[in-house]
């Protein structure tokens, strides 16, 4: 059993180091063209100020997924969808690019808390020396 959970650890850590990287990428190349083209806000229209509003908190909720994975995975997921679809980005890269990086956190902490600890440190599943008639009988 402890061979199992060995061989899963890496896996958790592989999404989790992968999502910051590219989610630290992002919020670089965001910064760098934010200071580069100096946007006036006062031009904007409100569908522009919505969408703008929401890859903002997106992109800061990736910042706090750096330190609460599960939070800033979950707001992060929710606002860059909905800048995404609203924007009609859901076709590109940018897109995909933009959401997996949120899904990877929730991904990642999803593995680490409900797999990796539930199954293994709890005991759910069970060794062949333990197995008996009803297999599913520790999980229900």
């Amino acid at each position: 059993m402890e061979n199992q959970y060995n061989y899963l650890m890496p896996i958790a850590t592989v999404l989790r180091w992968f999502a910051r990287i590219i989610s630290i990428l992002l919020i670089i190349s965001v910064t760098a063209f934010v200071v580069a083209e100096k946007v006036n806000l006062l031009k904007l229209s409100e569908n522009e100020l919505l969408l703008i509003t929401l890859f903002i908190i997106g992109l800061l909720a990736q910042i706090l997924a750096l330190y609460k994975e599960a939070l800033g995975g979950i707001i992060s997921l929710i606002f860059l969808s909905s800048f995404v679809i609203l924007s009609g980005l859901y076709q590109t890269y940018i897109g995909i690019l933009l959401v997996g990086t949120s899904l990877l956190y929730v991904i990642s902490w999803l593995f680490r808390k409900f797999i990796i600890k539930n199954v293994f440190e709890n005991n759910f599943i069970e060794s062949n020396e333990e197995k008996d008639q009803k297999p599913f009988s520790k999980i229900f």
